[in-house]
């Protein structure tokens, strides 16, 4: 019986064998959430079984195994293959699970109404990103492209626009949304304000000479024009007749004779002549004032007063050159006992023509939404 148990003692003492060259065939770069390929490598007895343990508490049987890690991180991956005889061996090895990337979310903030030529900040800070910075590309559905999260535009043609919004992340992934503008022409209030335009004209006539021009200084939105010729006489002080020595008392010249003479650039014409001092002429009502629309809509002030121009409500009439003319008839000398102390021409013809020009202008105010 010894031999027997010291038989079976040495059995018992050598025990299962070790296996070596035991490996494992690792993927690179996997990104939580994906599967993950593991298979064992190098020393595969036939028969054997193989037991993986993946570093996140989990683990599995097989040969070749596929594991789904959930969290990012660094895992130590456990190997053991069994044979059929109780041989063991092992290996282990790092496996680095990479953070998923997630598309950004995007948010192009809220539609606007404007006018033309308004400047608008379109808002896209409310869009995000869970791994960080983000770049922002707006359509603004005219043709135009801006960047940033928080651009300026204005459109210059009204219209109703959408607007679209991309952001994109660090690894380029990306995210649309859209918003919406309303684009209107501006609105104005117009009204017609009566002014004045006044020129003066100025010379020193001797008896029967006429000065005669033309003045380009009218305008546009004529309603009225006014001429009024002034001149005054000269005065002298008395003389005693007998010694010619001066008494201090003023004493006039005989009144000069003026005419005036107006006509308009459309034909209209009026004359008059007089010894007063004063000679008016008066083109009423060249025009009129028309009643204005009530409300213009137009790119702008400029464009509101165009539009205007193109509807009649400026108007040419008394528009041109005004002829005129201002002929001193008669500058008689002094008389009676006076004759003989004082030259024959008068001096005092000194005249001043004021010329007055009543015109409308249109005013556009815009309405403030």
């Amino acid at each position: 019986m010894l031999p027997v148990l010291l038989l079976v003692a040495g059995c018992l003492d050598a025990g299962p064998g070790m296996l070596d060259g035991v490996s494992i065939t690792a993927p690179e770069g996997v990104i939580e959430g994906d599967p993950a390929q593991f298979s064992a490598a190098g020393l595969q007895p036939a028969g054997a079984h193989y037991y993986w343990e993946f570093g996140d508490g989990s683990g599995v049987v097989g040969q070749a195994v596929t594991h789904v890690y959930i969290d990012e991180g660094s895992y130590s991956v456990q190997l053991t293959v069994v044979a059929p005889d109780g041989a063991a061996g092992s290996a282990s090895t790092t496996v680095e699970i990479l953070h998923r990337n997630e598309a950004p979310t995007a948010n192009a903030g809220l539609g606007q109404e404007a006018r033309v030529h308004e400047q608008l900040r379109f808002d896209g800070s409310n869009s995000s990103d869970p791994e960080g910075p983000l770049s922002w590309t707006w359509d603004f559905g005219d043709g135009m492209i801006g960047e940033g999260p928080r651009p300026f535009h204005n459109y210059s043609i009204p219209g109703n626009y959408s607007v679209t919004l991309t952001v994109t992340d660090s690894e380029g992934l990306n995210a649309t949304a859209t918003t919406w503008t309303e684009v209107q022409l501006r609105q104005y209030a117009v009204s017609f304000i009566e002014l004045q335009r006044l020129y003066y004209h100025s010379d020193t006539t001797l008896e029967g000479v006429t000065t005669a021009w033309e003045d380009q200084n009218s305008t546009y939105n004529l309603t009225a024009a006014s001429f009024l010729l002034v001149w005054q006489d000269e005065t002298y002080n008395y003389k005693d007749p007998i010694f010619g020595l001066d008494t201090g008392f003023p004493v006039p010249f005989q009144d000069d004779n003026f005419t005036l003479t107006v006509t308009a650039p459309q034909g209209g014409s009026g004359s008059r002549t007089g010894e007063t001092g004063q000679l008016l002429l008066d083109f009423s009502d060249v025009n009129s004032v028309p009643p204005p629309p009530e409300i213009v809509e137009a790119e702008s002030e400029t464009a509101a007063l165009a539009w205007l121009l193109s509807q009649g409500y400026t108007r040419s009439t008394g528009w041109g050159p005004w002829e005129m003319g201002v002929t001193c008839n008669d500058a008689p000398p002094d008389g009676g006992i006076m004759e003989g102390y004082l030259t024959d021409d008068d001096p005092g013809n000194d005249w001043t023509l004021t010329i007055t020009y009543t015109y409308y202008e249109a005013r556009a105010v815009e309405i403030l939404i």
